[in-house]
Order: C-alpha cells, then structure tokens, then sequence
C-alpha cells in the first residue's frame, strides 16, 4: 500500500468526522418526538409493516420484537437526552459535544499524518509508491509521534501548532506534492487554539475557562459557562480545514 493512501484515509477521517459533528447538531435539532423517530426509522428501513399496524408482537418473529424493542428504547434515549440537553442552555451539551469532537478529529489528523512522513522518510519514493510497514517500524513511528505531541507541550505555545512545525513542515518527505508551509493564516492557528482551550475547559473545567478565551469575536471570561453558538463551530471548522488543507484531494487536484 502506499503510504499517500494512508495520508487519504488521514484526510477522509478528518472530513467526515466533521460533517458527522454538524450533521448531529441538525438532526438533534429536528428531532420531535420518540414516536416520529422510530417511525422515520422502520421506514427507512423498509419495515414500517413491523408497526403500522399490520403486525403484533404475537405475528412478529423474535428477531424483529427484538429490533421494534431496540429502536423504540433508543428513541426514549434520544428524547430523553434531546430534552434535557434543550433545558441546558438550549442545547449548550450537543454544541460542545460537536467542538470537542472537532478537536479530536483535527489532532487524530495531525498524528496521523505525522506517522505516515515519518515512516516515508526511511523511503526513497517517499509517500510514493508500494510500500510494505513491518509492524516493528509502525509501532515505533506511532511512539515517536506519540512522544512527538507530549514534548510540543510548550508553555506559552500552542501544543497542536508546534507539533505542525516539527513533524508536518519540517519533518515533510514531499513538501511539492503537501505543501505544509507552516504559514496557514495566524487567524486559523488562532482559531484552533482557542477551540482547544474551550475543549479542555468543556471537559476538565466545567466548562469555565480558567483564563479569557477568544473566538469568532466572542471573549469567553474566566470561570463563566461556556455557551457556544452554530457560528463557533463553523468558524473553528472552516479554520482546521486551512491548516489540513494540503491534504484536501480536491484542493491538490485542482493544483492549489
């Protein structure tokens, strides 16, 4: 396999994880009610029969009472979830639910193209190419990169950031075909750092910042909720796709 195809992948996990975070935040906000919902699903599924009507639990088989009972316990779950996430600050949890996956997304991304280079480094055709990983050499790129993020850690400076420089710009094996310059626009480094620094507030802090953070005109002061708004989430979407752009296919066919 060539090792391009790994930085694909790398690329496609990024996107979806992406449009699967905003496409959450959509389909929670339509949602209606628990019935509607396991209605929409059979249908779907082309099993509306199964509760229309039509049928009994006595006239169904085992496997399909087991499916209705499955989807109409998921649907009380959902509404259940829906409803209180509604009465948290109109929805704040799915809103920072969507941000911190975002996050994950664009650092599972950063690592796992800093893993492809640095195995295309040992190799004459760079990302080019057939290659065959023996599962040692992976293993050992995979800690050196895992070591690679923890000592990026610099106080003061953006982990993710310092991370880019050292092993996507000047640790890249093929900077004409991944132009990773180092220079996406400041105001998209800037927007991802904030974005991780209401991450972490969103998990370890309650989700108080314990320092003012800015993002999309907005100051989030210290030690007061976090309330997110679909803006946010665009404008921190928009500003990890700059960064990662290199990797986008379009934007390389396209020769940008």
């Amino acid at each position: 396999m060539a090792l391009s195809h790994l930085l694909d992948i790398a690329w496609d996990e990024f996107d979806k994880s992406l449009l699967s975070a905003g496409a959450r935040f959509v389909l929670w906000g339509s949602f209606s009610s628990e019935e509607a919902l396991a209605d929409s699903y059979f249908a779907a599924k082309g099993k509306s029969k199964l509760v229309d009507g039509r049928r009994t639990e006595k006239s169904r088989t085992v496997e399909e009472n087991n499916l209705v009972d499955a989807v109409n316990t998921a649907a009380r779950d959902i509404s259940d979830y829906v409803k209180w996430a509604k009465n948290h600050g109109g929805g704040q949890p799915i809103l920072r639910e969507a941000l911190v996956s975002y996050c994950i997304a664009f650092e599972a991304c950063l690592k796992n193209v800093a893993v492809a280079f640095t195995l295309a480094k040992a190799r004459p055709n760079g990302v080019d190419g057939v290659a065959f990983i023996p599962d040692d050499e992976f293993k050992k790129s995979l800690k050196l990169v895992k070591e690679g993020w923890k000592s990026s850690g610099i106080p003061g400076e953006f982990r993710a950031q310092v991370f880019f420089t050292r092993f996507l710009v000047e640790g890249n094996p093929n900077p004409n075909r991944y132009s990773f310059d180092g220079k996406p626009q400041e105001e998209a480094w800037g927007s991802c750092w904030a974005a991780f620094d209401l991450r972490n507030a969103i998990v370890h802090q309650m989700a108080r910042p314990t320092e003012q953070v800015t993002l999309a005109d907005t100051v989030f002061d210290l030690h007061r909720e976090i309330e997110l708004t679909p803006k946010h989430l665009r404008v921190v979407g928009e500003s990890m796709r700059n960064v990662l752009s290199p990797l986008d296919p379009l934007i390389f066919n396209l020769g940008f």
